[in-house]
This record gives C-alpha cells, structure tokens and sequence, in this order.
C-alpha cells in the first residue's frame, strides 16, 4: 500500500507533474504552479515537449471541426 501511495502522491505532486495544458489553444501551452521551483519548472518543459509531440492539438482541431460540421 505504501508504494502505491507513493505513487500517487507524485502522479498529483505539482513538482513531478510541472503544470497543466491549457486547452483550446493553437500551441502547447503548460501553465506551472505559481510556487514552482527549478525542478517543477523542468518537470513544466518537459510536459509541454510531450504535449507538443502527442499531437494531441491537431486530433482536438479535427474533433471540434468535425463536431462543427455535423
């Protein structure tokens, strides 16, 4: 129990987790924690080099035109 516990306290740890995408935007854009310190930033760029890769951006345009046009 204690290492799942582990887990998830670092899967919800701003640090490990460096900020959250802002949606509805047309680039990855990570916004970190107002407290963050060097390594939650690091964690932030990192998140935002795998947001920019997923390309999860272009799958949402082509929903929400597709959700538009129908």
């Amino acid at each position: 129990m204690k290492k799942r516990i582990g887990v998830l306290r670092a899967s919800i740890d701003y640090k490990e987790v460096g900020g959250a995408p802002l949606i509805g935007v047309q680039k990855p854009v990570i916004k970190a924690h107002g407290s963050a310190n060097a390594y939650a930033f690091r964690s932030a760029i990192h998140q935002a080099m795998d947001y920019a890769s997923s390309g999860f951006i272009d799958v949402l345009t082509n929903e929400l035109k597709e959700s538009k046009e129908s």
